[in-house]
């Protein structure tokens, strides 16, 4: 600290993080008075630069200077200030203690407070200034914390806990990426992205350069003056350095009889390739799926990049093309993105398309991202777009914002990526130029349930008119005539297309398509865990290298999609374990390839959300007989707004909302449940009729996971009402016990092929992550939070442990599931004694003629259960009081439980239930001018919202629209009955 303003910086810093008087007493003085004069200087300071930017923009309006000039004499000026106010140095003959003297403890109060207290404290969320009045009026109503962070917040998003496939999706990409370099010639890979939005009047990153109010921590989200940047990357891997060793650990070598060492090659590889960008107008040419694969249709029409697309040897486009995209609009499990490249393979003459993307919340792994960073450079350079504001829709608006896209060219054409500059192109433009535009029938379609989609009859055609269409046929010969059925499309995604050979494969982050009329020559391989390199390493966890996952033999880890990922495996141990102890932890993460923390969160998370859905179940079906109810979810968010009421919610929350801000009657809570079997219907079609929250109530009692459909949880009430639940997640627990089997043969043929392996390859990225401690001066601010960065998860090997008994690592799971199975077993109650005992259960005893000389006829007679020996009480004879013998009554047939009926169903359940049939009912001014006759018509339900209260349905009479109704209001009213 060498000049006065680093000191009063320093000392202002301080004061702000702990306090005047705290700060004196580090300093070991009583004089506070220098403490305070820093604290109110630096204020000053920033004031009188601020006020000096003013100062400069006056005498740059006397100057006839352009924008760019501008800008550049403003930071120049201010540079050069800052300069001369540095120059004021202190003598070093003064005699004066350096800060750290007379601060001892300065260092670790500045390191704890920016670093783990910042965690501690505040959660990762910076450090804060007390709120004031101003800061409370401008945020009221509006959710948002009124206190200002001094420094950006460390990336502590609670949210990506719940992310665990990370590592499971990064192999999966790596080795495609990996298998296109090896056949540069067939595969094409293209890595796009949209680029945050471009919009006028704004600093890009959501700076405001206008005199506008928004709420803080968030950006600008309206799109009538904007410019929308797609960006493809059509990605090369390029080896930069190969370094070859022996290996000489002593582990390998009990896979070897040779004492021979194998070699170790490291492959150094670089991403890059040919980078493009489509400029949209984000108002008028929106993004969407289908403008995506259109793009793309444009895209392989430019002569700038045929030879990107053009096999050199053949003369043809490339057989192999895959997309690697966001896990937004674009996510390969979406089904209208499956129906798309099924067409898109028909109509390029294509072996295989792929598309593929990284796990939730982690897209700036996507090498495309590396693009955005040249681009954002050269939007700071240029700074904000001006554009008037204009009336949106109109001619004029649309010509200035055709002069804005024209602007963001000129600036992003400077950019460069791998050594050469970006190529920015106009997007498709309007639906007219799309190739596929028939974006409603498809949705129509999807929107049916399996049933109706297996039987309809709706085709698709191209788009004849369109200028890409006629430029794909005059340069890859495509045929223009091409015709398709939507029915055929989707069975081609089933694998229902042939019997005789696989036709597409989907798992969460992964859809590829093959040619449907030929058995498929590329066999997709999906990452699998190096248990063998596990073991040589002391425990890092590594997917199998792209040499050694050829080289695997085929087995039955090629069929099953997403053998080993995390989530799934996690999601049926959530199932058949209920209880899972310290030592299974491990195991479990060796099964999943994920660390025992990480297991353990999400687990404690998948339990939480299980928590919340029931809580979810029980407001809904407290509030929904509320008056509000019946009103449509966008009319109460507008009453929520005209209240000052947050209006993203649930419709359940916002009734609540209201009526609490209303002061209205507010309904009964819902019941609880006892217990008590006995009250629960004997019988799967009365169960059913009983509605979902209660079904989740008995579940949730007797500890039965209570997640998935009606139909589900219907079954798990019956089972737990019969005495069956051995029968429960059987299905479940087989599939971990084949999963766990599968482990272990795949160990097996990793040991063969490390022993038929004489190298072993391992590739790393050219430009790693730098890691170590955070706060040093050659890292950013906002990394504070952060000690440092994760390297490699690494699940200690067990001691005694060698690679001859490496198949035996998950035996102590494979006992619990066993184990559970007998214990299944042993649960069988076909009796239903544990219901016959609980109290105030009903029952039916049987009288025989030996019994009928008390006067009673012989028969059934229906009683209550008084207590646990069993004393009885007849209906018929109330007061009278009889013990029974339970087990002996049960065996010989003279006691069972009371057969217990639900009367009318919730007309809410039954309204709301997939593929119900319905009849509903339209009046005269509804069918006004539609051709319609008033009266009653037969429906199905496709879809329903729980949080908008809504039903997707398909009337008979028009099979191919799609309706959307609002349940409640359509309840209120009597326009809706179940059909018979």
């Amino acid at each position: 600290m060498d000049t006065e303003r680093d000191k009063h910086a320093m000392k202002y810093i301080l004061s702000t993080i702990t306090s005047v008087k705290f700060a004196s007493k580090l300093q070991n003085t009583s004089n506070k008075e220098s403490i305070k004069r820093s604290r109110d200087i630096i204020p000053s300071h920033l004031r009188k630069f601020s006020e000096l930017r003013e100062d400069i923009r006056k005498e740059l309006g006397e100057r006839n200077l352009s924008k760019r000039q501008e800008r550049y004499f403003m930071k120049r000026t201010l540079e050069a200030e800052k300069i001369r106010q540095m120059r004021v140095r202190n003598s070093e003959r003064t005699g004066r203690k350096l800060k750290v003297e007379e601060f001892p403890d300065l260092v670790a109060i500045m390191e704890y407070e920016f670093g783990e207290g910042d965690h501690k404290q505040r959660g990762g969320g910076g450090l804060e200034r007390r709120e004031r009045w101003k800061e409370k009026r401008h945020h009221e109503g509006r959710g948002v914390n009124a206190c200002v962070s001094l420094h950006k917040a460390p990336d502590t998003a609670p949210v990506k806990e719940k992310v665990i496939n990370i590592h499971w999706t990064a192999a999966n990409i790596n080795y495609v990426l990996d298998l296109a370099s090896k056949e540069p010639n067939n595969y094409c890979v293209d890595s796009r992205d949209a680029k945050q939005v471009i919009r006028a009047n704004t600093g890009h990153g959501g700076r405001t350069w206008k005199n506008i109010q928004n709420p803080d921590h968030t950006f600008d989200t309206s799109r009538t003056n904007a410019v929308t940047p797609m960006t493809h990357l059509l990605v090369e891997t390029v080896e930069t350095k190969r370094t070859v060793t022996l290996n000489n650990q002593p582990k390998l070598k009990e896979l070897f009889l040779s004492p021979s060492p194998s070699t170790d090659v490291v492959v150094h590889v670089k991403r890059t390739g040919r980078a493009v960008t489509m400029l949209n107008l984000s108002h008028y040419e929106p993004e969407t799926i289908f403008r995506s694969v259109n793009e793309f249709l444009y895209m392989i029409t430019l002569p700038a990049l045929d030879a990107c697309f053009r096999n050199p040897e053949t003369g043809n486009i490339k057989e192999m093309l895959v997309s690697i995209v966001d896990n937004g609009i674009e996510k390969p499990r979406s089904p209208l993105v499956k129906m798309l490249l099924v067409r898109l393979r028909r109509l390029l003459g294509l072996k295989v398309v792929v598309q593929m993307s990284f796990a939730e919340y982690h897209s700036k792994r996507n090498p495309v991202e590396r693009v955005h960073a040249a681009h954002t450079k050269e939007l700071e350079k240029h700074g904000p777009f001006k554009v008037p504001n204009l009336h949106v829709d109109s001619v004029e608006h649309k010509k200035k914002m055709e002069e804005m896209r024209e602007n963001v060219e000129d600036v992003l054409k400077h950019a460069t990526f791998g050594a050469k500059y970006t190529m920015i192109t106009k997007g498709v433009g309007d639906e007219s130029n799309f190739v596929f535009n028939d974006m409603t029938n498809l949705h129509t379609f999807l929107s049916m349930n399996e049933d109706r989609k297996a039987k309809c009859d709706m085709e698709y055609e191209l788009n004849k008119g369109s200028i890409i269409l006629n430029d794909l046929a005059k340069i890859w010969d495509v045929d223009t005539k091409m015709t398709g059925s939507y029915a055929e499309d989707y069975e081609i995604l089933n694998n229902k297309y042939s019997s005789l050979h696989r036709t597409a494969w989907s798992d969460k982050y992964t859809t590829v398509v093959y040619d449907e009329e030929s058995p498929p020559e590329f066999i997709w391989n999906q990452p699998l865990p190096d248990y063998v390199r596990w073991y040589l390493t002391g425990g890092e966890q590594h997917y199998l290298t792209f040499e050694e996952r050829n080289m695997l033999p085929k087995g039955t880890w090629d069929e099953m999609e997403e053998l080993f990922l995390p989530s799934k495996v996690l999601d049926l141990i959530y199932l058949v374990h209920p209880y899972i102890s310290e030592a299974l932890y491990k195991e479990l993460a060796l099964l999943t390839w994920c660390s025992e923390d990480e297991v353990k969160t999400y687990l404690c998370n998948k339990k939480e959300d299980a928590l919340k859905e029931l809580e979810s179940s029980l407001h809904l079906a407290r509030w929904r007989n509320h008056d509000l109810f019946s009103k449509s979810k966008t009319a109460l968010e507008e009453m929520c707004r005209k209240h000052n009421l947050d209006n993203e919610d649930s419709k359940s929350r916002l009734v609540e909302k209201l009526c609490k801000k209303l002061e209205l009657e507010e309904p009964a809570e819902v019941e609880g449940f006892d217990g008590d079997l006995s009250a629960i219907p004997t019988q799967l079609q009365e169960i059913s009729k009983l509605p979902v929250f209660k079904l989740k109530q008995f579940l949730h009692y007797h500890n039965i996971p209570w997640s998935g459909s009606k139909d589900q949880l219907a079954l798990r009430v019956l089972a737990l009402r019969t005495g069956t639940m051995h029968i429960l997640f059987q299905r479940e627990r087989g599939r971990v016990l084949d999963m766990i089997d599968l482990a272990e043969q795949l160990i097996s043929a990793q040991k063969e092929v490390k022993i038929l392996k004489d190298e072993f390859v391992v590739r790393q990225r050219a430009f790693s992550t730098p890691e170590g401690n955070s706060l040093s001066a050659s890292r950013p601010r906002e990394a504070a939070g952060r000690p440092c960065h994760k390297n490699n998860v690494k699940v200690l090997v067990p001691e005694g442990t060698n690679l001859s008994c490496l198949e035996d690592s998950f035996q102590y799971i494979k006992g619990e599931i066993i184990l559970l199975n007998k214990d299944s077993a042993q649960k069988h109650d076909p009796y239903n004694l544990d219901a016959i005992r609980s109290s105030k259960g009903r029952v039916t005893v049987k009288w025989t003629e030996q019994d009928s000389k008390k006067g009673w006829k012989p028969g059934w007679y229906t009683a209550i259960v008084k207590k646990y020996i069993i004393e009885i009480e007849y209906a018929c004879e109330p007061g009278k009081v009889y013990r029974v013998n339970v087990k002996e009554s049960v065996e010989n047939g003279t006691l069972r439980l009371h057969a217990i009926t639900c009367g009318v169903p919730d007309l809410y359940d039954q309204v709301t239930e997939i593929g119900a049939s319905l009849s509903i009912k339209w009046n005269k001014e509804e069918v006004k001018e539609s051709g319609w006759k008033a009266g009653w018509y037969s429906a199905e339900v496709q879809a329903f919202d729980p949080d908008t209260d809504e039903i997707t349905i398909i009337y008979r009479k028009e099979p191919t629209v799609i309706y959307t109704e609002c349940v409640t209001q359509l309840i209120a009213v009597g326009k809706v009955k179940r059909a018979k």
